[in-house]
């Protein structure tokens, strides 16, 4: 009896007294290589009012989509075989039907392919109010500030906070119902010789579905330097809820580009203080600065210390995590000259990716020693480090 699979033959004797048999192959069978493949089951997608479908690829490799248009998006954009992957899409409030084109490539080694789908998209004029952000903020002072709002139907808007620092110089925004407006919504602002303050906006549409949303206006404090000390303690007890962001009338803080840098950790009472984090925002800079500017020359113990914490990442080309002091700061965390008086980032050698175990560290004041007006904190750059402080001690 003879059996061929391929390239390889079995041959079987069958020897009827002993009941065994022989087996026997060439040496001539091929590296075995897998069959490669890939399709697209449509090219052609008409998706009328959906905001959201998925993309199906029979492929034999990992597969990828990338697009062109700003207004298709992808929150997963690597596939495998039998995958198939989310895609979304903003409303079209333009007059006529869109098309934009999606792209699928593969990865073979030898033989890279790629391929497109065209997505076909119906205008959509549903009622709707869009503000271009949901929270406005703007400095301390007095002033004319515009809010810039797309919508179809008119909207009414109110002040719905009381906040009698803002005033409103339109109370509704026409609208035809069909072609979506871009309007400029004119609010005025006095001068805030405080602390921040926010105030909220009701915007309400005249459509059938008569959806209504809130924006809120944040207006900045005007800095007032506060008189110079001699001593600092601060145990964070204001971190009482985990990832909330941190603020504090004891510290300033301020993040280029706005990201929500300075988060409270929460653990249990003992263990409360602020996440110093970037995950992946390249080019970003953060300060987090004690209020109070320092007379170091007036201090009997000129130093200060702190305990810290390095999370469980490893190094990152330009990261950094500094403790900084200026003598010039006037209000704007990025115009000041700072001095690096200490820098605890995660060194290029250190590969480990272990937790650094909480630390006691101390630091010397004695290059401001002549100093009666000094500002401290800390300065994080780049992205990829993950710090946490505590039990911050100034001075005497």
């Amino acid at each position: 009896m003879k059996i061929s699979f391929k390239n390889i033959s079995y041959t079987i004797l069958p020897i009827l007294a002993a009941g065994i048999f022989t087996v026997s192959c060439d040496n001539t069978m091929d590296a075995y290589m897998p069959e490669q493949y890939f399709s697209l089951p449509e090219h052609e997608l008409n998706i009328g009012l959906d905001s959201e479908f998925k993309v199906t690829a029979n492929c034999s490799s990992v597969w990828k989509l990338t697009t062109r248009e700003d207004w298709i998006s992808f929150p997963k954009v690597y596939g495998n075989t039998g995958d198939s992957l989310l895609v979304k899409v903003q409303k079209n409030r333009n007059e006529e039907k869109r098309t934009g084109y999606i792209y699928v490539e593969t990865f073979f080694k030898d033989n890279r392919q790629k391929d497109s789908i065209a997505i076909i998209q119906d205008v959509d004029w549903s009622p709707e109010i869009t503000p271009e952000l949901s929270e406005f903020t703007f400095g301390f002072e007095a002033g004319d500030y515009i809010l810039p709002i797309a919508y179809n139907n008119s909207v009414t808007v109110e002040l719905i906070s009381d906040s009698p620092w803002l005033m409103l110089k339109q109370t509704e925004l026409p609208g035809t119902g069909n072609m979506v407006h871009t309007e400029e919504l004119i609010i005025s602002l006095t001068e805030n010789e405080g602390g921040t303050r926010t105030a909220v906006l009701k915007l309400t549409s005249s459509g059938e579905a008569n959806p209504s949303i809130e924006v809120k206006v944040i207006q900045k404090g005007k800095f007032v330097p506060r008189q110079a000390i001699t001593s600092f303690f601060d145990e964070f007890n204001e971190c009482t809820v985990k990832n909330k962001p941190f603020v504090s009338e004891k510290w300033m803080t301020a993040c280029d580009p706005e990201f929500n840098l300075f988060k409270c950790l929460y653990f249990n009472d003992e263990l409360r203080y602020p996440l110093i984090y970037n995950p992946n925002i390249d080019g970003l800079t953060g300060y987090m600065v004690m209020y109070s500017p320092y007379n170091v020359k007036k201090m009997r113990n000129k130093k200060m210390s702190y305990t810290w914490n390095r999370g469980n990442l490893k190094y990152h080309e330009g990261g950094k995590m500094e403790i900084v002091a200026s003598e010039d700061f006037e209000g704007d965390l990025f115009t000041a000259t700072w001095k690096v008086i200490e820098d605890i980032s995660i060194k290029k050698d250190d590969t480990s990716g272990m937790n650094h175990p909480y630390t006691k560290k101390e630091v010397s004041l004695a290059d401001f020693a002549e100093s009666e007006s000094v500002y401290i904190g800390f300065r994080y750059t780049g992205k990829g480090g993950a710090y946490r402080i505590d039990n911050m001690k100034v001075g005497d």
